[in-house]
């Protein structure tokens, strides 16, 4: 059965997970009665609490006892990877993909914000990068309300979070 987390974490100034927290074994061998195992998906660990992190957290973390069940794993191990992030933003214009010859496209708004997040010591990762931000005409074509969301390439493979600002571009589909 898998084990769930439950972990609660706040974070210093600049700092932040480097994914989601890790714990091993991720699943436990359960013994008990069948009526009580058919109403359980996961089995949690006692919740683990932390404050205003800027390193890496790693330890052992018991299993909530649940009445009428036994586990055959008694040692679990979590990580929770943090670093330092410095934060990047892009002004890109939106650009379209796939349109056809007798069609042209109006974007509103026609540039998109882009704030990003990447690891401190891999700021130079992006330094010759090309950013595109891009709907595919077909993506257009199959919307109900032409709302589409912008796809964003070229950003770091070692990407923490991203958020684009607006989500949606409202597009207009006009015959040449």
């Amino acid at each position: 059965m898998p084990v769930a987390v439950d972990y609660h974490a706040r974070f210093k100034d600049q700092y932040m997970p480097a994914g989601k927290i890790k714990i091993s074994p991720s699943t436990v061998t359960v013994y008990g009665e069948l009526s009580i195992l058919n109403k359980i998906d996961s089995i949690r660990t006692e919740p683990l609490i932390f404050e205003k992190l800027s390193s890496s957290r790693s330890g052992v973390v018991d299993l909530i006892p649940i009445p009428g069940l036994r586990y055959e794993e008694k040692d679990f191990y979590y990580t929770l990877e943090v670093v330092r992030y410095v934060e990047n933003t892009l002004l890109l214009p939106v650009e379209t993909l796939n349109v056809p010859p007798d069609k042209f496209v109006r974007f509103f708004p026609n540039k998109i914000r882009v704030v990003y997040r990447v690891p401190l010591r891999n700021t130079h990762s992006q330094e010759n990068a090309i950013f595109a931000a891009t709907i595919d005409y077909n993506d257009i074509a199959s919307s109900i309300s032409n709302t589409v969301e912008p796809k964003v390439s070229g950003l770091p493979e070692d990407l923490l979070s991203v958020e684009l600002d607006p989500k949606f571009i409202q597009c207009k589909v006009i015959g040449k």
